[in-house]
Parts: structure tokens; C-alpha cells; sequence
């Protein structure tokens, strides 16, 4: 067992253990244990488990670095090639994913202020899209089959909830959807 003497403290390495006795800052001797008002002895590792240490520091820092971090959970490969718009309905919430270029331009002209076209007018499909992106719903809407518009018809008017309550319908019959009260939330270019 190697002994180590530092100050009140004495540091001992038994079995790749570390192990210390010490006095407390008022003068009083312990046998053992990590008290909070003991100083602490700074801590030296044997070489063999430093070089461990570092070497799985550096193996965790480049795992972070590969994964990457994503703030707002929203970039997934799966939506490669277009935009993702959020839009707000009454108080709900609901994303369209969209790579038609005609339809790109109008909403990143609404996000910019210069167009009044504000009513996304999309057809609808089952699910909530590649890499779920519409969650919670049920449907989205056809990333190509997608336009802006200042005015549509009444029949596709509704809040997304009021779709999902009613999805068979609205899929199979009116086959749109074009909110009127949409407001446009933000917008994640994906291109």
C-alpha cells in the first residue's frame, strides 16, 4: 500500500482504491469516511487509470460531436428537399412539410411580410407524415399537392382537431384542407 502524506490528510492507494484518513478543519482526527467540512486531498490517479480516464473523455467528446445536437427536434433526415412551416389554428397547432417551389416561395414571402396569402390549401393524407412530423394529428398534408392562398372555399375551412375527429370524411369527401384563421408560426428551411 503506498502512502502519501499532504498536509493533515494522508492518501493511501490499496487495491486501485483510494483510501484517506485526515483531520477535520477543527483539528480532530477521523479513521475514515468523506465528512463535509474535511478538506478534501487532491486526488491522484495511478497512470494506468488516468490514461483510462483520458481516453474515454476523448471517446465521449467525439461521440457528441458525431451525434450532434438538435434544438428543435424537428430536422430529420426523412424531410430532406423542402420547408417545414408551423401554422396555428384557433389555439391548435399543426406542421405541413413542403417541397412544391411555388408554395415555398409564397410562404417564405408570408414569413417575410411582402404576401397576404395565408390560408395553407394542401390535400390530405393518412398519417402524421415522414418522420411524424405532424404529431399529434393523424393526417398531413401532400408535401407537392400544397398552395398558398388569400381565399378559398368554406368546405376545407376547419381547426385540425375538428379533421381528426372526422378524418374518414374529410380524407375520402372533401379531400383538403384549408384553414382560414391559419396563422403562419415558423418556418424550418430543409432544402
Amino acid at each position: 500500500m503506498a502512502k502519501q502524506e499532504d498536509g493533515p490528510c494522508e492518501k493511501h492507494w490499496s487495491n486501485g482504491q483510494l483510501e484517506w484518513k485526515g483531520a477535520y478543519e477543527d483539528g480532530r482526527r477521523d479513521e475514515g469516511g468523506f465528512p463535509s467540512d474535511r478538506k478534501e486531498p487532491q486526488v491522484e490517479m495511478p497512470p494506468t487509470k488516468m490514461w483510462l480516464f483520458r481516453r474515454t473523455c476523448i471517446y465521449l467528446a467525439a461521440a457528441f460531436l458525431l451525434t450532434g445536437c438538435d434544438d428543435d427536434g424537428l430536422t430529420k433526415p426523412e424531410l430532406e428537399g423542402g420547408i417545414l412551416a408551423l401554422f396555428e389554428v384557433a389555439g391548435e397547432r399543426f406542421s405541413a412539410f413542403v417541397t412544391n417551389p411555388d408554395a415555398i416561395s409564397a410562404i417564405l414571402a408570408l414569413e417575410a411580410g411582402t404576401s397576404q396569402a395565408s390560408i395553407p390549401n394542401g390535400r390530405l393524407i393518412r398519417g402524421p407524415g415522414p418522420a411524424e412530423y405532424n404529431l399529434p394529428w393523424s393526417w398531413h398534408m401532400d408535401p407537392v399537392d400544397i398552395e398558398m392562398a388569400e381565399l378559398t372555399i368554406e368546405l376545407c375551412d376547419a381547426r385540425p382537431s375538428f379533421v381528426e375527429n372526422n378524418l374518414d370524411e374529410w380524407i375520402d369527401v372533401v379531400g383538403r384542407f384549408c384553414p382560414w384563421g391559419a396563422h403562419l408560426v415558423s418556418v424550418d428551411d430543409l432544402r
